[in-house]
Order: C-alpha cells, then structure tokens, then sequence
C-alpha cells in the first residue's frame, strides 16, 4: 500500500499479486574480483548464492535442513536447496546487477570471462540449474545488469531470457518522465519550480530506451541528488552531476577492447 498507492499496479492488481515467494540473489558486492583467479571468484560467487539461500529459508520460516557447502559449486548448492524444498507457492527469482563482477573481469582478463561463462563454467551452470526448475518450482525471473553481454555469452546456459530493455512500453520503468518530476518539484513546495525544472531539463533530460518512442525521460540518481542538495543548500547545486553515476569511460573502452578479442575467438 506504501509503496504503490495510486499506481495502476495497485489498482488493477493481477491474481498473481501476492503469490510468489522471492528469492533474491544480489551480485553487485563482487565487483572488487579483478585479481582473483577462477577459483576465487567462483568461491566468493558461491558465498553470495549461499547467503542468498539461506536468507531466504529463515525468512519464509521454512523447515527444511540443507547442508551448503562453499567448496561445491555454486550449481550444485542450488540443486539441493531446489530438491529439499517444498513450496506451497512457485518462487519468483530476482537477480540485481548479474553482470557487474562479470563486467569487470572482462575489461581484465576475457579468458577467465569465457571460462566462467562458456561451456562447464559455474556461472553458465548456475543459470542453466535456474533454467532446469522454471515452470516447476521457478515461475519467474527477473534479471538487472548494465548490458547482456554475460548472458550473450552463456548461449544455452539461460536461453529462454527476454531483453526488455529497448521496448517501448518499459521506457519508463527504471526512469521519471517530465510529469513525474514536475510532480516531485511541486510536493516539495519549492517556489522556483519552474526554473528549476527547466535546469534540470536542459542538463538531464535526453534519455530514451527505445527507438519507437518519443518520451525522454530523466535519470532518477541524477534528479534526486539534485533536489537533494537543493534541499541542504537551499539554492541550486553547484555541482550537477552525481559522482556515484560518472561513466568509467576507460572500463568501456576496455570492454569493448575484450569483446572484439572474443567475438574473433568465436
């Protein structure tokens, strides 16, 4: 209700509302791996899938006793937990920033990237384990990365997946379109809210996801943290942009760089 009142979500709910378990794996804290061989980052990748696993068991309260081990792989832990579990409800699976450890191997070394995610890597297996159990105890997944490089890569290890990114209709989704943000100017009773829509107009609008539409949007980091600093200095931010969404433009160059070494190795 908090969190989606007044939203259309909210008021033509599916029937699947409130009917999943979700089982959440996050991935973005293994992104400090560039020096790690193989071996290491498939065991600090396994301890993410452990925890992730385990917190779940404890909060759904679910009385099952699996005994994960971080020296098997990350594959095989999931296999027990999928075998010892018994759900009164299909589990709805989401992955955040999938890509970010995999990303940085691949600006360092692209033969460790094809290892882990070619044939008999842990990362291909761990998806291809996920793709087994879809449509038994898995209805549902859903998967957020900077690019789907990663997932290009592993073929058949998780070929059933959809990129969303580029339709229209989600251009929006991970963004705030112009009413929404003169809506944010106006809940904050600012008196200058025109102007300072029209900054934050003409240095962050321009984004579109999609070639089909024509709604630009805004990036949500860079209005919040505007408004923020608004807020604290009580004027406008003589620093616009959020060094937490500066893009590394070495990193893409060096992924790129690794790519065109891949796609030849293909």
């Amino acid at each position: 209700d908090k969190l989606f009142k007044d939203t259309k979500v909210y008021k033509e709910p599916t029937n699947l509302r409130n009917s999943y378990y979700v089982l959440k794996f996050d991935f973005s804290g293994l992104s400090n791996i560039i020096n790690d061989d193989k071996k290491d980052i498939e065991y600090k990748f396994n301890k993410v899938v452990i925890s992730s696993l385990k917190t779940f068991i404890q909060y759904y309260d679910l009385e099952i006793n699996v005994e994960f081990d971080v020296n098997q792989s990350p594959a095989d832990n999931l296999l027990d937990f999928f075998t010892e579990i018994q759900m009164t409800r299909k589990i709805y699976i989401i992955i955040d920033e999938y890509d970010n450890f995999t990303n940085a191997i691949l600006q360092d070394n692209a033969n460790i990237f094809k290892s882990i995610l070619g044939k008999n890597g842990f990362v291909k297996d761990f998806y291809a384990r996920i793709k087994a159990y879809c449509g038994t105890i898995v209805d549902r997944v859903f998967i957020t990365g900077v690019c789907s490089v990663s997932l290009d890569a592993m073929t058949s290890g998780f070929n059933i997946a959809t990129n969303i990114t580029n339709y229209s209709m989600f251009n929006a989704m991970t963004a705030l379109t112009h009413e929404e943000v003169k809506t944010i100017i106006k809940d904050m009773d600012i008196d200058n809210s025109d102007e300072i829509f029209n900054i934050m107009l003409e240095n962050y609008d321009g984004y579109k996801f999609s070639a089909l539409t024509q709604e630009l949007v805004f990036n949500p980091t860079l209005v919040i943290n505007f408004l923020k600093m608004y807020l604290l200095e009580g004027d406008i931010p003589l620093n616009l942009i959020d060094y937490n969404i500066l893009s590394n433009y070495e990193q893409i160059k060096s992924i790129i760089k690794c790519l065109e070494s891949y796609i030849i190795f293909l």
